[in-house]
């Protein structure tokens, strides 16, 4: 809804300067749409987060799509994306993405693919 609590406290989260140590970060469950999942892709302090957990969000595609963006999440070894609302447009996003090098595993269960997205 954007004016939860949990949404100012991702904002504060986001915002901190003193991310750059942070290597895991799991905000599982935590009602994070796309415009969080946006302000999480332009966090410059996650540049050296290896594992996100992200699941059982609606971050939809929209959502999805910004992290997919991000220039902070290249390091990125580990997303978990279970029930967060994607289909097979965010699974084709997902499978061509480039900005996630590192990418190593990657968790999808829970979500809406029919065999479109897959083929």
């Amino acid at each position: 809804c954007g004016e939860c609590p949990i949404h100012r406290d991702l904002d504060a989260l986001f915002k901190c300067e003193k991310l750059d140590s942070l290597t895991r970060l799991n905000v599982s469950d935590d009602r994070m749409d796309a415009a969080g999942a946006r302000k999480l892709a332009e966090c410059a302090g996650l540049a050296h987060l290896k594992a996100l957990d992200a699941s059982h969000n609606p971050l939809g595609e929209a959502g999805v799509a910004a992290m997919l963006k991000s220039k902070h999440l290249k390091n990125l070894t580990e997303l978990n994306l279970t029930a967060c609302e994607l289909g097979d447009a965010g699974l084709k996003a997902l499978a061509g993405a480039k900005n996630l090098p590192a990418l190593r595993k990657l968790v999808l269960t829970g979500n809406e693919f029919t065999g479109e997205g897959v083929t």
